[in-house]
């Protein structure tokens, strides 16, 4: 009995809450159970009862029941508003009066519950304009949307151009009765008409006048579907910044109004955005978040389409099985709803999936199925397709006749539903087959129409690739000039869209899978005798997003920035300290109490991808982002200007290509270029199997070193040997696999180069070196050490003690629990010096997570990531020291940009790093570090390494490499 008093009282307040009263709820007779419609057609049968009795009691507790139905399906309820307001108009125009009054009775009900539920007067202003209007403006109203259909009939059929005539007249009538939201819809669809003809500002223009109405009229679902298409059109532009801000503002709309189909495309669209920038694991969660709501909505179609998008995912990942199974549980949905145009799309892109495998017959049939369907349904653009994707597999077979047979046929139908982007990539295409065949006339003709179209619609990606293409064309020409002209119109398309970014997560990814251009330059360049100015677009290529950075100042990203915002940053933060500490106390239970690690680990990554989302976000509405200026490389001349001013230093900037390397030797007066005769895939075998060897010791003594030593000597300084003698000091400047090269650990007649008294530091590119100069402070005062966090690294924490005794002044030395990343994050910005002995994690799959393993408590984690390391702000200190397993190897792409802790450090504000390559030996890591900063009292960074090294070998009879080599200095050497 008490139960139920407390669960009366509990209605009781609910209800007073909600303006209803406590007899209303518990007086009400059986039948009207059924004022709680279940679907918006049965909430306008309700209503329409309601009136025919004329029971208005009935009619305002329908209204308050059914507030929720409304809130959870404004589509439908505008829809059906619409459609009884236009069964009214034709009613009245046919002589039915007393329908017509109903009709709009019922439409007004409608619009009363869609204002009580979304605080919203759109569809009850909607009402009484179509009240007002007389005879004529009906008509026309009429008339109106006979043209609105007709433009739709036409574009199903492709004629975008009649369509657009038709919404024009259309548009004309609206105008003339003051229709807003009609006027809005036929903008709307007059951008749809612009888009499908890649005339995407005169689309852009139309969406954004639609907006404008949308927003002035508050049709929410309006405003939200043009934010989406004007992101549909930043995307085709390549401004995926722009294209992503309007999706999120769609989403957020959506979202507010519940309705699903629009939110969960929307998150499709933002998939689409990280799959156009390569972000494949960022795209993969947005369509497995669209996948979600097409279940759980049962929209079939919008599900099969998610797991038809995860399938290009998981093709670009390579990982060809797990998109066949994508595409084959996607064209099961397709066939069993009859979808033909998805299955035609499923069975092309199993054929991709056969394509990626070398399963060329497979691909030639999946097409040829695709293509049939294309056909029957006449669905010109997909027959296309299917036709390029056919002379995809001629060109991989060789068959090169048979390839420019389907390139034609699909040209033919390009050309006549004027989708431009489809004709100008074919005639790419056909410039490739014309190249093969070296029809060399006809390739240039082939491409130079793709570029005449490409600058026509504005698609500069497509521009990039085809001047590139045009390059190799007039290359095998032996129009030298010519060729290297097209090379750099390749190279400054491609950095004007890269510096249109604003985001360096945007940049990096972006620049490092268009690096073709600049080895095809800088090998033509070699080719006609013009190293120095090849030397010019290497720097161009390397490092580009972090110089990026480093040139432009620092900025609190949660300056001007929403509060709502910052709040959700702080609380995942929160969060994932948490769990940090539940998955540490579980690693402290019996093996048979604990949870699954996997399933932590997972769910932490989870916890910290959302986190970085909301960064973005912040960083999206963060105004200084938007002001950030575009930095370029330094100029010859600058960087040698640099040189001099380091006294007795040579720079050797090394890059690599397929087919060679090249290297440039700079003394501050002269460059001096060379070309190494060795293709990539031999390089980064000697690389690696010479890092293997040193990275363990008991697996390969010095005596077997000597080979590999010698050789790689032999093919990367030998040749520059005569511009090295006499120097002091050596900057490396690596790309590619020789990141993992310490060159101190190469011989020369039989010794080590650190036994012959050469020392070496290294840096990112030569421009870089700028902002390492500037930063150094040339002040080691304050050391701040932080060692052995977890208790299982004796050494760490003896190695951290012996530092305390070093210098005069009293250094604040951190131990185990101790050693903790708020501590770091306190002191940190005030040290001259910055030690860590801890491990270091490196995480190849998400780098921006790799991360300094310190001691969590009440506020961090204890992971110090290379994402929070940026954020870091050092006072600048004079150097930081990582003392831990492999802190400087990265993730090396295309583009050079390494995704390390080391640059993190730099861009912190620290001018050095001392960083590791492989995993150390504890003992005499201690050694070192311990003789590195007894000497580094009274000489510069690079010496006091130079003579730990030499300590190592001559004290402790250390000659391995593995002992003396794995710490290298970055940055500034002084």
């Amino acid at each position: 009995m008490k139960r139920f008093m407390r669960l009366k009282v509990l209605i009781f307040c609910l209800m007073f809450v909600f303006g209803l009263g406590y007899t209303g709820l518990f007086c009400q007779d059986a039948g009207n159970d059924l004022l709680n419609a279940e679907s918006i057609d049965q909430l306008t049968s309700l209503i329409e009862k309601a009136l025919k009795d004329n029971d208005l009691q009935k009619l305002e507790e329908i209204k308050i029941r059914n507030l929720k139905l409304v809130r959870e399906n404004l589509s439908l309820t505008v829809q059906k508003c619409n459609m009884l307001l236009d069964e009214g108009i034709k009613n009245e125009l046919s002589g039915e009066s007393e329908k017509r009054e109903f009709d709009f009775k019922i439409a007004r009900v409608m619009a009363e519950i869609y204002q009580q539920a979304y605080n919203n007067s759109y569809l009850l202003d909607k009402v009484d304009l179509y009240s007002q209007w007389g005879k004529e403006e009906k008509e026309k109203y009429l008339e109106a949307k006979k043209y609105y259909g007709q433009g739709e009939e036409d574009k199903k059929k492709y004629s975008y151009e009649t369509a657009v005539s038709a919404y024009g007249r259309g548009l004309a009538l609206y105008r003339e009765i003051g229709y807003k939201e009609g006027e809005a819809d036929i903008l709307k669809n007059l951008g749809d008409a612009h888009y499908q003809l890649d005339e995407y500002k005169n689309a852009r223009e139309r969406y954004e006048q639609g907006l404008v109405i949308y927003r002035e009229i508050k049709a929410r679902l309006g405003e939200a579907n043009c934010l989406k298409s004007l992101g549909h059109v930043d995307y085709q532009l390549d401004e995926y910044e722009k294209a992503r801000e309007r999706y999120e503002q769609g989403l957020v709309i959506f979202r507010e109004i519940k309705a699903r189909l629009g939110e969960a495309n929307s998150l499709q669209s933002l998939g689409n955005v990280h799959y156009g920038l390569d972000e494949y694991e960022k795209a993969r969660e947005r369509y497995e978040q669209g996948l979600v709501i097409f279940r759980e909505i049962k929209d079939r179609l919008g599900e099969a389409e998610s797991l038809l998008r995860l399938g290009e995912v998981h093709r670009m990942l390579s990982e060809n099985e797990k998109a066949r199974e994508r595409y084959e549980q996607g064209l099961v949905i397709f066939c069993d709803i009859k979808a033909r145009l998805g299955e035609a799309h499923c069975l092309k892109s199993l054929g991709h999936v056969h394509m990626s495998l070398s399963e060329n017959e497979k691909a030639r049939e999946r097409y040829e199925q695709g293509l049939v369907i294309y056909r029957e349904i006449k669905d010109r653009l997909g027959e296309a397709n299917c036709l390029k994707s056919l002379g995809n597999v001629h060109m991989s077979l060789s068959e090169y006749e048979k390839a420019r047979e389907r390139y034609e046929q699909g040209l033919v139908i390009f050309r006549e539903i004027k989708y431009r982007l489809g004709e100008a990539n074919t005639l790419k295409s056909l410039g490739n087959v014309h190249l093969r065949l070296s029809e060399y006339e006809k390739a240039r003709e082939r491409y130079e129409q793709a570029l005449s179209l490409q600058k026509e619609i504005g698609e500069r990606y497509g521009m990039g690739q085809s001047y590139y293409r045009l390059g190799q064309t007039l290359e095998a020409m032996n129009k030298f000039p010519a060729a290297e002209n097209e090379y750099i119109n390749s190279i400054n398309t491609t950095e004007a869209i890269w510096q249109e970014m604003k985001r360096e997560e945007f940049k990096s990814s972006f620049l490092s899978s268009r690096i073709s251009p600049y080895e095809n330059l800088i090998r033509l360049l070699f080719k006609q005798d013009k190293g120095p100015l090849a030397f010019h677009y290497a720097e161009r290529s390397k490092a580009r997003s972090f110089l990026y950075l480093l040139g432009n100042k620092r900025i609190d990203i949660k300056k001007d920035v929403p509060l709502a915002l910052v709040r959700q940053e702080e609380e995942l933060r929160q969060k994932i300290v948490t769990f940090a500490v539940q998955i540490i106390d579980n690693e402290k239970k019996e093996p048979g109490r604990r949870s699954s690690p996997a399933q932590l680990n997972n769910e932490m990554l989870q916890l910290k991808q959302a986190h970085s989302e909301i960064l973005e976000k912040i960083k999206l509405q963060c105004p200084e982002y938007a002001n950030m200026i575009s930095v370029n490389p330094l100029f010859l001349e600058e960087i040698q200007t640099l040189i001099r001013q380091t006294g007795n230093t040579v720079f050797l900037e090394y890059y690599t290509t397929p087919d060679a390397a090249y290297l440039w030797v700079l003394d501050g007066k002269d460059i001096f270029p060379y070309k190494i005769d060795i293709n990539s895939e031999v390089l980064d075998k000697k690389v690696r199997e010479y890092y293997t060897m040193i990275a363990t010791p008991d697996a390969f003594g010095v005596p077997t070193l000597e080979f590999q030593a010698q050789e790689l000597y032999n093919l990367l300084l030998k040749p520059v040997e005569n511009h090295l003698a006499g120097k002091t000091r050596i900057a490396v400047i690596p790309h590619g696999v020789l990141h993992y090269l310490p060159f101190e650990a190469l011989m020369n007649n039989g010794k080590f180069l650190v036994e012959q008294d050469t020392s070496f530091f290294y840096l990112p590119s030569a421009s870089v070196y700028k902002y390492c100069r500037e930063k150094n402070p040339l002040k080691k005062e304050q050391l701040i050490a932080l060692g052995n966090p977890d208790g299982s690294m004796v050494w760490a924490e003896k190695e951290v003690e012996e530092l305390k005794g070093l210098y005069n002044f009293a250094p604040r030395i951190y131990i185990g629990k101790d050693a903790t990343e708020t501590q770091a994050r306190t002191d940190g910005p005030s040290a001259d010096i910055l030690h860590f002995s801890c491990h270091g994690v490196f995480d190849s799959a998400h780098p921006m997570y790799s991360a300094l393993k310190l001691s969590p408590d009440s506020k961090e984690d204890g992971n110090l990531d290379v994402q929070e390391i940026f954020q870091l702000e050092l006072k600048p200190a004079y150097l930081v020291t990582l003392s831990a397993c492999q802190t400087h190897v990265g993730k090396i792409n295309s583009g050079d940009e390494i995704v390390v802790m080391s640059r993190a450090f730099i861009y912190a504000g620290t001018p050095s790093i001392v960083a590791s390559l492989w995993n150390v030996d504890p003992d005499y890591t201690e050694k070192l570090m311990v003789s590195f900063y007894r000497a580094l009292k009274n000489m510069d960074k690079i010496d006091a390494l130079h003579q730990a090294r030499k300590e190592m070998m001559e004290t402790y009879g250390k000659k391995h490499p593995f002992y003396w080599a794995p710490f290298v200095l970055i940055g500034d050497f002084r």
